[in-house]
């Protein structure tokens, strides 16, 4: 397991004090064998100028989180969310495209599982 000060910033990211804002398409950093950081930086959309798509990776640690989530969204684009490995369909596919929607997602070292959030599964 990582270090206290690896927990700690975890917490923080948790908390949306390093939030990713996206407004084109993206792959979130999922983390890599040696980071040990379980939830991921929130990735926040925010008034993208035309559809965008959002790929998730697989995971690397048991229990690792990721939420995505719109910000706002003015000109009422699709954002889709590709999640490469998980429960239901590889990839499953999902949308968000209203302010307030959301989608979190945990990692059990085989699949992302869904946890929670609005998004719709295509």
């Amino acid at each position: 397991m990582g270090s206290p000060g690896n927990l700690q910033y975890s917490k923080l990211r948790s908390y949306g004090m390093n939030e990713k804002i996206v407004t084109a398409t993206c792959e979130p950093r999922v983390g890599a064998d040696d980071d040990y950081f379980l939830i991921d930086n929130p990735v926040i959309v925010a008034d993208p100028a035309a559809d965008v798509t959002i790929t998730v990776a697989d995971g690397v640690e048991v229990g690792q989180q990721i939420f995505i989530a719109t910000k706002s969204n003015s000109g009422s684009k699709t954002i889709t969310i590709s999640v490469t490995t998980h429960y239901t369909s590889t990839p499953e596919t999902f949308t968000i495209s209203t302010e307030g929607q959301s989608l979190l997602l945990m990692w059990d070292g085989e699949r992302w599982g869904t946890m929670g959030g609005t998004a719709t599964a295509i």
